[in-house]
Protein backbone atom coordinates (compact mmCIF):
# COMPACT_ATOMS: atom_id res chain seq x y z
CA UNK A 1 0.00 0.00 0.00
CA UNK A 2 1.34 3.54 -0.85
CA UNK A 3 2.00 5.81 1.95
CA UNK A 4 0.11 9.25 2.04
CA UNK A 5 1.81 12.61 1.69
CA UNK A 6 1.76 14.65 4.56
CA UNK A 7 1.50 18.35 2.99
CA UNK A 8 0.72 19.64 6.57
CA UNK A 9 4.70 20.78 6.54
CA UNK A 10 5.40 23.14 3.75
CA UNK A 11 9.44 23.97 3.30
CA UNK A 12 11.34 27.04 2.84
CA UNK A 13 13.80 26.97 -0.27
CA UNK A 14 16.26 29.29 -0.56
CA UNK A 15 18.85 30.29 -3.75
CA UNK A 16 20.85 32.53 -4.52
CA UNK A 17 18.41 35.01 -5.44
CA UNK A 18 15.10 33.82 -4.20
CA UNK A 19 12.80 32.50 -1.43
CA UNK A 20 10.25 30.07 -2.09
CA UNK A 21 7.87 30.12 0.81
CA UNK A 22 4.36 29.25 1.66
CA UNK A 23 2.23 32.37 1.61
CA UNK A 24 1.22 34.21 4.68
CA UNK A 25 -1.73 36.64 5.12
CA UNK A 26 0.37 40.08 5.18
CA UNK A 27 1.60 38.96 1.27
CA UNK A 28 -1.65 39.47 0.32
CA UNK A 29 -1.78 43.18 -0.46
CA UNK A 30 1.22 42.62 -2.18
CA UNK A 31 0.31 39.81 -4.34
CA UNK A 32 -3.14 41.71 -5.18
CA UNK A 33 -0.92 43.91 -7.26
CA UNK A 34 1.54 41.73 -8.40
CA UNK A 35 -1.75 39.74 -10.13
CA UNK A 36 -3.14 43.13 -11.19
CA UNK A 37 -0.31 43.63 -13.63
CA UNK A 38 -0.93 42.97 -17.58
CA UNK A 39 1.85 41.15 -18.21
CA UNK A 40 0.75 38.83 -15.68
CA UNK A 41 -2.83 38.80 -16.38
CA UNK A 42 -4.92 36.28 -18.18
Amino acid sequence: MKEKTDFKHKPIITGERMILRPFKEDDFDEMIVILNEPDVRM
